[in-house]
């Protein structure tokens, strides 16, 4: 028994304006941007990398698919990662992402260091759509609404 996907936005909102919302975040290759106020830069360039190579992220991310697919062996460089959109906010640089790739379960970085690879098979994507779920940003004080 699979479970259905859950979203979480107000009722005037459709699913489709939902996924085309998320489709919008995702168009960079980075997916909603994975970073607090209070991380220090080390730690938030980690769950960026574990956000563009997760379960969530890569089935539907056609460009870092397309990169993977190049390489025999599923190798993205670190220059290509290094020129997304959310790693330029981070200031990353090749030697930041290699670093933090070491630290990132499911992952293998060359000993180069300029080239990263998922070690695990990428799930299908319609597996992860029913693992899926959508929140919207929302005030601290409309949960209790959007719950009830």
């Amino acid at each position: 028994h699979r479970a259905k996907s859950l979203f979480l936005w107000p009722k005037s909102l459709s699913m489709t304006r939902a996924r085309r919302d998320v489709g919008k975040m995702c168009k960079d290759g980075g997916g909603p941007l994975v970073f607090r106020d209070d991380d220090d830069q080390p730690a938030a360039i980690k769950r960026q990398i574990e956000f563009y190579f997760s379960d969530s992220n890569l089935p539907s991310d056609k460009f870092l698919k397309s990169e993977i697919s190049k390489s025999t062996d599923g190798w993205v460089s670190l220059d290509v990662i290094a020129s997304f959109r959310r790693m330029k906010t981070l200031n990353a640089t090749v030697k930041n992402i290699a670093e933090q790739a070491h630290h990132v379960e499911n992952l293998d970085v060359s000993n180069d260091g300029l080239w990263v690879r998922r070690i695990t098979p990428i799930p299908d994507p319609d597996v992860c759509l029913d693992r899926t779920v959508y929140a919207k940003p929302f005030k601290f004080e409309s949960v209790g609404k959007i719950m009830d």
